[in-house]
């Protein structure tokens, strides 16, 4: 595993190495040519790069895979994170199960990292080691969700942003106008969460009309075609950026350009979206309060403390899963039988269906003593 994340960079580094959904597939190709690799996932979230790779017996290829998005040997010494073998297969475990997160807990990650790992699937980027470890991620992350109180309560970022722009705007979400840049998923979980808060009126405003008709709907909340941004930003009091761009969308002078319609009403701008949308000069205007996704952090840190005390019942599941990888991927004398390494039908099972997934090895039935 090669990567950063939040722990480890700030968001205007983790930004410049995001990669949208459509290019995943592309950049994960070249990424495994340029280096010979053999297998290669590429996860990218608004708080995490990761490339998780299977390189040829005596080749390593490290940190320096950074490189290859941008980063120079400075910031990959600074900012990157590298973990081999069993270590490698502990990390994406517990990202998995959310013990990474921002949010403690989220259940947010899970069904990133399955998508990240079934796009690859399609694509054939994934192979003998890397579908067994894959699907064994989803199932520890399960079993930790359903045998322990880690992802109980939990939040995620966009949930998180819900609930500051309810502490930050007076007179709560009840007196305020909320925008809603961006209509996928993280703009999804702000629309649902402003609803449960009472937000007085919730606008959908995204790229893809039918996208901010549906989900508009689903709360009773108002589209806006794209076109129309700017004359919604200037109406609103709290505007929440979830869309996906390059750049920054919302510019300093161009929103500027259109202060007067506020009536010197404050106006709050949440950045969830990583690359962020927002430029930072905006919170030089007068009158504007800027937060991004790392100014979250405030927020998160109120909601650990009951989540950390189930920590130690999560870790010990993940020993277990990853005594189960390392049982499933030892090389085995030759005639031995070796167990199926073919890739399971994944379905929405593996995130909770009805019929679920039976855990061989991960159960609670061998932790360690102590440890209810």
């Amino acid at each position: 595993m090669v990567g950063l994340s939040h722990r480890t960079a700030p968001v205007e580094v983790r930004e410049r190495v995001s990669v949208p959904m459509a290019e995943l597939v592309p950049q994960a190709r070249r990424l495994l040519e340029a280096h010979g690799l053999l297998e290669v996932v590429l996860l990218s979230t608004c708080n995490r790069f990761e490339i998780y790779a299977v390189a040829p017996a005596g080749q390593e290829p490290g940190p320096g895979l950074l490189g290859f998005f941008g980063l120079n040997a400075e910031e990959i010494e600074n900012f990157g994170q590298f973990l081999t073998g069993e270590r490698a297969m502990e990390h994406l475990f517990g990202v998995t199960a959310g013990l990474d997160s921002m949010v403690l807990g989220e259940t947010e990650i899970s069904g990133q990292v399955k998508q990240a790992y079934l796009t690859a699937q399609a694509a054939g980027l994934t192979g003998r080691i890397t579908n067994p470890v894959f699907q064994l991620a989803l199932r520890t992350a399960k079993a930790i969700r359903t045998h322990t109180p880690v992802g109980r309560g939990a939040t995620s970022v966009g949930s998180v942003a819900v609930e500051l722009a309810d502490k930050i705007f007076d007179g709560g979400l009840a007196a305020a106008d909320v925008l809603i840049l961006g209509a996928g998923q993280m703009g999804e979980t702000c629309v649902r969460h402003l609803k449960k808060h009472g937000a007085r009126r919730i606008t959908v405003c995204n790229r893809s009309a039918d996208k901010a008709i549906r989900l508009a709907a689903e709360v009773g909340g108002q589209p806006v075609p794209w076109s129309e941004r700017w004359d919604a930003i200037a109406s609103h009091d709290i505007i929440v950026g979830a869309a996906a761009a390059d750049g920054y969308l919302i510019e300093a002078p161009a929103f500027a350009a259109r202060r007067g319609k506020r009536a010197g009403r404050p106006c709050f701008l949440i950045d969830i979206a990583v690359p962020r949308i927002f430029a930072p000069r905006l919170v030089e205007l007068e009158g504007v309060f800027l937060y991004d996704i790392d100014d979250l952090r405030r927020v998160v840190e109120e909601h650990k403390d009951q989540r950390r005390q189930a920590l130690p019942q999560a870790r010990a599941l993940i020993a277990e899963a990853v005594a189960e990888g390392r049982r499933r991927l030892a090389p085995r004398p030759r005639g031995a039988a070796r167990p199926a390494l073919r890739p399971r039908p994944m379905t929405d099972d593996f995130d909770g269906g009805r019929r679920g997934w039976r855990p061989s090895s991960v159960t609670l039935r061998t932790l360690p003593a102590g440890v209810s």
